[in-house]
């Protein structure tokens, strides 16, 4: 590098580093997240939201979940359904989690694109593990209060193909709290 561009480039150097460090706080946590609170999904999000649909349960097909309270920042969560039924099921359609919010469930809205579903056959006495990643689903963390995970679409297999148009879908569901 020639003498030239170094005094060029020095000088270009001075003149940004005092801007820089106008808008650094002062107490040195520029670029830090490690003390920094996370952005929670707020009143105002909350106030956009729709209303939760009306769930539909199904005696024996049960969704638990691996905690019934989880902490501020939780990640990932782990659950299972289980097909009590006699029936075989087609087991798809989202997850999806809902939260009490001035006494009305809404959804809590997924990031766009983004699918917790598969469509299989779910026979009788079988059971589904999964691990939902909140942080691949939800542009933001979880705020404290009470949810539900819900597993949507649990439709009859034989029904489905004998009523394609309209069958009859039942939801595996189970309430828990951030805290």
């Amino acid at each position: 590098m020639t003498k030239r561009k170094l005094a060029a480039a020095l000088i270009l150097l001075a003149l940004l580093l005092p801007s820089c460090a106008e808008d650094a706080p002062p107490d040195g946590t520029a670029g830090s997240t490690e003390n920094s609170e996370p952005e929670y999904f707020t009143a105002e999000d909350e106030a956009a939201w729709l209303p939760a649909p009306e769930l539909t349960a199904l005696d024996g097909l049960t969704l638990t979940l691996e905690q019934d309270i989880y902490p501020v920042g939780v990640e990932e969560i782990r659950y299972s359904v289980y097909n009590g039924t006699e029936n075989t099921f087609l087991l798809g359609w989202p997850v999806e989690l809902y939260k009490l919010v001035n006494g009305q469930w809404l959804r809590v809205p997924q990031r766009p694109g983004s699918y917790a579903g598969v469509a299989d056959p779910f026979g009788a006495g079988e059971t589904d593990e999964r691990e939902l990643s909140l942080t691949k689903m939800y542009e933001k963390p979880l705020a404290p209060g009470e949810y539900i995970l819900c597993r949507h679409g649990f439709t009859d297999w034989n029904d489905f193909e004998a009523r394609a148009a309209e069958p009859t879908v039942y939801d595996a569901y189970a309430y828990f709290t951030v805290e």
